[in-house]
């Protein structure tokens, strides 16, 4: 397989082969498509919990997929600073919390707030 890539690409691949944690352009480049690969995993995982049904939101059951969702993917891309607990507290947090609002709706409404915002600053 051949890759074509401009002058700029070329230039920043080889400023990261350069730093040392890589040693040839190839290695970089494998890396990304490892990371880019993990990254659909989990998205993957997260749609498949979503369309799991509210009706099992907060149950034993789902908690325990969204536990083996996470430590699937704990060590796969998540940053170290980014604590398991933290997360699965956030998540526990959200499911508590009582019955969910339409995504939709939300972003809707903070479109809305935003932008009204922005043209006060005009």
């Amino acid at each position: 397989m051949n890759i074509s890539l401009t002058d700029e690409l070329k230039a920043f691949v080889d400023e990261q082969v350069a730093t040392g944690d890589y040693t040839t352009s190839s290695e970089y480049v494998r890396s990304l498509i490892r990371r880019e690969k993990e990254r659909h995993g989990v998205r993957n995982k997260l749609l498949e919990g979503a369309s799991a049904g509210l009706a099992e939101t907060g149950t034993d059951a789902y908690l325990a997929r969204v536990q083996e969702g996470l430590d699937q993917v704990e060590n796969a891309i998540l940053p170290e600073s980014i604590k398991l607990e933290s997360i699965q507290d956030y998540i526990k947090a959200g499911i508590e919390s009582g019955p969910g609002k339409p995504a939709a709706n939300v972003l809707d409404r903070l479109e809305e707030k935003y932008s009204t915002l922005d043209n006060r600053e005009d």
